[in-house]
């Protein structure tokens, strides 16, 4: 799985979604038949530049719809899709209301009776994308067209079906956020070490309750519990829809953090590469050490 993962993520970050040079051809290094002819190619004294903004948004847009396809429709992944799922709107439900472990933690008698391996894996998907979006909501603002806070929101109930939505609309922003919009709730929530503090909370307490949770109600060893969850993720629809949602996060977590940089005066190789590249936790790492707005305007 991972090796198979290693040409995929040097492909999707080798065309950096930030919208960078990737790199040029000369009009003199080859005859002019053999020149590649489009619309949209910048040419300047005979030369013919590509630019990763070229690519950019076919490329997101194209990732948006194979996973709404992927994931709602095909019938090739395990599960029925949208169109013949049985139980799928009540098990989202159920999913729901044990939302980060409250109901079942402290009100367990009115906690739906959900696998807590699928409980984990849920609550894991849902903690990383409301981090990648919420913690970057200074890209929509005032100079951005499309604003971020109704994709916080959206993500949280349908994961990439909107954050990869949101990063194929949006344009690129280096542009500091106002005081006016830094003195909202949600962007001191967006600036503040809790959010990654939270991330990572969740993420343990999701490892502790796959293996652990819920021992009085019969759902065996460690041993048994991984080859259940191994059944309903080959069975089941929506769990297998998490898994992806969690690959998909890690291959574009690093799309917001060159403009999120900028916007911060912030340049250091190794944080960005280790926030694109270090899934999840590379996220959490740069969420910690970037320099909050007010340091930098001051």
């Amino acid at each position: 799985m991972a090796s198979s993962m290693g040409p995929i993520r040097r492909m999707a970050f080798g065309l950096n979604v930030t919208g960078s040079r990737c790199g040029r051809s000369s009009g003199n290094s080859q005859s002019p038949r053999g020149q590649l002819k489009r619309v949209g190619i910048r040419r300047s004294l005979g030369r013919v530049r590509w630019t990763c903004a070229d690519f950019r948004k076919p490329a997101l847009w194209t990732a948006w719809a194979s996973y709404v396809y992927v994931a709602f429709f095909s019938q090739a992944p395990p599960g029925d899709n949208v169109f013949n799922a049985k139980g799928a709107l009540v098990e989202a439900i159920n999913l729901s209301l044990n939302f980060w472990f409250v109901t079942p933690a402290f009100l367990p008698q009115l906690a739906p009776l959900v696998d807590p391996g699928l409980e984990a894996i849920f609550n894991f998907t849902v903690i990383y994308g409301f981090g990648l979006i919420l913690g970057f909501l200074s890209d929509g603002g005032e100079k951005q067209k499309t604003k971020i806070t109704p994709f916080v929101v959206g993500s949280a109930f349908l994961t990439n079906a909107f954050y990869l939505l949101y990063l194929a609309l949006r344009k690129e922003n280096t542009v500091p956020p106002t005081r006016e919009e830094m003195g909202t709730v949600l962007f001191r929530a967006s600036e503040s070490k809790l959010l990654p503090l939270l991330m990572l909370g969740v993420a343990g307490i999701s490892l502790w309750w796959s293996a652990f949770g819920r021992g009085g109600d019969n759902f065996g060893d460690i041993h048994q519990r991984w080859t259940a969850l191994i059944q309903i993720l080959s069975t089941d629809r929506l769990a297998w829809t998490f898994l992806l949602d969690s690959a998909i996060f890690a291959l574009f977590q690093g799309a917001l953090v060159p403009d999120d940089m900028a916007r911060r005066k912030f340049s250091d190789p190794t944080v960005k590469n280790i926030a694109s590249f270090v899934p999840f936790f590379g996220i959490i790492f740069y969420l910690l050490v970037r320099p909050k707005f007010d340091e930098v305007q001051s």
